[in-house]
């Protein structure tokens, strides 16, 4: 299950996270929580992940709130964006590109 909710977000190119509850924690040794996530990393490995804290993804979605494109073209292999930017930020922005019918993301 945790594997799932981490899996489902980050398809949907967001931040995906284990929720769960306490009283289902406390009766989990370090070694049980270990391999759990141990688990869930192997189950999700074919899965792109930056991994940061609740801190640094408050702020980037704080930042990714205010900032959005407002017009993109492209020429030939080139992909020009203009900002619409009231945070100063570098934001990564997904770029998918079809090749052979393999649909692939990098950020820019």
């Amino acid at each position: 299950n945790a594997a799932a909710q981490i899996e489902n977000a980050l398809r949907g190119c967001f931040y995906g996270e284990i929720v769960t509850h306490e009283q289902k924690l406390k009766v989990l040794s370090l070694r049980e929580w270990e391999n759990i996530l141990k688990s869930v990393n192997r189950l999700t490995s074919k899965t792109e992940k930056i991994f940061s804290t609740h801190d640094e993804t408050a702020l980037y979605l704080r930042k990714k709130r205010h900032n959005y494109i407002i017009k993109s073209t492209v020429n030939g292999k080139n992909i020009n964006f203009t900002m619409k930017r009231k945070i100063k930020s570098h934001l990564k922005i997904s770029v998918f590109k079809e090749e052979d019918g393999q649909i692939t993301r990098e950020f820019v």
